[in-house]
């Protein structure tokens, strides 16, 4: 991640916390954060103590979050100082379980006044990142509830659907057992209509579809252009429910150095004024938050662990603005869906460095970037039973894609069975079984026409 900075410095500088290029070293005998790093936002929050602490610089992650990370951090280091937030008057919100994401990740949130304090701990990498933002609004979906299964359908299941696309992109469809939806995505402007129909099709009794929440792996078109042709045409807005969005918008230095043009404020913009379109089953505008890493969310019997954020790694490393994927973990009837998005090279080796093999035993499997970000290091730790792809053949791909087809090849080696996009789209129900899944018939594109009324 950020380059740890090793300081080599006498006691009397450690007790100082003597400033070197607006990063310091400071005692462990108590203070805050101001002796550590020129940033207004972080005074009021208590220092970190630890014998082997040493601090990044305070970074702009986007949408006025802002990180600051601890290296060389122990799990009771990072335990000690959730009790010494509590110390100094933050209200603790929600954590993600006592072994966190299976002991991997730790994430926890603290409220004062109109301050978050999101605190992770990254224990393969020893690593406490601590972001602050003043926006406290957190979705109940955070906090566990009995009440999100009360209103199953009795006999329902649980399905994933693999929608069928117009071109490359993603759009996954889960459908809960109390009727509700989750989207992953949605794919580019003409899937818009075609995805509605869909939702209309499944929604019980007839009624309307309530998306429980609706999650934007990243700003880019044949991931969210759905929600660019809603702007267009908001009436096509009335036809859904949308009770929560999820985006994790880049810092403005991401998009001016990684683009070069407006291409991704646009689009990011896309995403907010959809977002302002959209209403929620009560009639009130449909709110917005943040993914962050660590994370567990729960929809009726869906848990959604956030795998990786863009925060994991600062813009000035990444190869592309795929780099900007937001990797999702949902866990269905105990069996593991891995949505990667668009994630590229470095962003799975971070990965590797933050799970274990055993975290990566999945059932279902959507590889990167449309099978173009395939790659042998990250592929053989992944234990899949079942791929859901996109490219299946070597001249369907641009040049970047051809290049790793023999590594795409590996990967299918690997598992029981694949679904192409472009086939029709697949639905699974959960528990799943290798050869249970339903092939829909093919959508007849000429019928959904970009811009049409």
């Amino acid at each position: 991640m950020k380059k740890a900075l090793i300081y080599s410095i006498c006691g009397l500088c450690l007790a100082a916390g003597i400033v070197f290029g607006g990063i310091a070293l400071a005692s462990s005998s108590g203070g805050t954060f101001r002796s550590v790093v020129n940033a207004a936002l972080f005074a009021e929050l208590p220092l970190m103590k630890g014998e082997n602490i040493h601090y990044s610089d305070v970074e702009d992650v986007g949408d006025e979050n802002y990180l600051l990370c601890a290296y060389d951090t122990s799990l009771e280091e990072y335990k000690a100082y959730l009790a010494l937030l509590e110390k100094n008057k933050f209200t603790k919100r929600v954590d993600n379980g006592e072994n966190g994401i299976e002991g991997y990740v730790y994430t926890a949130h603290y409220q004062k006044g109109d301050l978050l304090a999101v605190v992770t701990y990254l224990a393969k990498m020893r690593e406490t990142m601590i972001t602050l933002c003043k926006n406290t609004s957190m979705s109940d979906h955070l906090f566990y509830s009995d009440e999100y299964v009360k209103s199953d359908i009795p006999g329902a299941k649980t399905t994933l659907t693999q929608m069928e696309l117009a071109s490359a992109g993603n759009s996954f469809v889960f459908q809960l057992k109390n009727g509700h939806f989750v989207l992953n995505d949605g794919g580019t402007p003409e899937n818009l209509r075609p995805l509605l129909d869909y939702l209309e099709q499944k929604a019980p009794n007839g009624e309307k579809p309530v998306v429980e929440a609706w999650i934007v792996s990243h700003a880019h078109m044949d991931h969210m252009g759905v929600l660019y042709e809603l702007t267009n045409h908001p009436e096509l807005g009335e036809r859904i429910s949308v009770e929560e969005m999820y985006f994790t918008e880049a810092c403005d230095g991401a998009n001016e150095e990684r683009n070069g043009t407006t291409m991704m404020f646009a689009t990011t913009a896309n995403v907010k004024i959809a977002c302002a379109v959209l209403k929620t089953s009560s009639g009130e505008a449909t709110p917005m938050y943040r993914l962050r890493t660590g994370e567990r969310y729960y929809f009726d019997d869906i848990t959604m662990d956030v795998v990786y954020t863009q925060d994991i790694l600062n813009y000035k490393e990444w190869t592309t603005s795929n780099a900007q994927s937001s990797v999702l973990m949902y866990t269905i009837e105990g069996q593991k869906v891995f949505i990667t998005a668009d994630t590229d090279y470095e962003c799975q080796m971070k990965m590797l460095e933050m799970y274990d093999d055993d975290y990566f035993n999945l059932t279902l499997y959507q590889p990167p970037h449309h099978n173009g970000n395939i790659f042998d290091q990250f592929t053989q730790h992944i234990q899949a039973k079942t791929l859901m792809c996109e490219l299946l053949k070597e001249h369907e791909g641009p040049s970047g894609m051809i290049s790793r087809y023999a590594q795409f090849l590996n990967l299918i080696a690997q598992v029981e069975e694949h679904f192409a996009f472009g086939e029709g789209g697949v639905v699974y129900t959960f528990p799943y079984e290798v050869g249970t899944s339903e092939r829909l018939p093919l959508v007849d594109w000429t019928m959904y026409v970009v811009g049409a009324q």
